[in-house]
């Protein structure tokens, strides 16, 4: 559950320094960008944190695949095209934001396929 609000957290954080940088180039900018920004990297990390918590604190087992859903966002909007994007701007923190969700996305992943296998494991055996 933690991986997944970090990586919710990163992403927001991601939106925050990208919309900041924006807004320090002075040119205008329509607002919907903003949206459509915030949906392409907010709004995966937001389904990673709904399935971990649907997987860790309810215990619902098909929960790993809304994890898995939003982890393959993740891992596409931010991981691929926001480093390969950021990384001819030269934003350092861009990056670094970029790299920490990046671990960060593993190991949610991670845990949610080891817990998945877990509860399994651990059903059959009381059965």
């Amino acid at each position: 559950m933690i991986a997944g609000i970090a990586a919710a957290f990163l992403g927001i954080v991601i939106w925050v320094l990208v919309v900041i940088k924006a807004a320090s180039m002075r040119e205008p900018t329509d607002p919907i960008a903003y949206v459509v920004l915030f949906l392409l990297v907010g709004m995966p990390g937001i389904i990673v944190v709904i399935g971990t918590y649907l997987q860790a604190i309810r215990r619902k087992p098909w929960a790993v695949a809304l994890v898995f859903m939003g982890g393959v966002g993740i891992l596409f909007f931010i991981v691929l095209n926001a480093w390969l994007n950021y990384y001819f701007v030269q934003n350092a923190w861009v990056r670094r934001a970029i790299a920490a969700d990046s671990v960060v996305l593993v190991f949610a992943l991670a845990t949610a396929l080891i817990n998945m296998l877990a509860s399994n494991v651990f059903a059959n055996e009381v059965k």
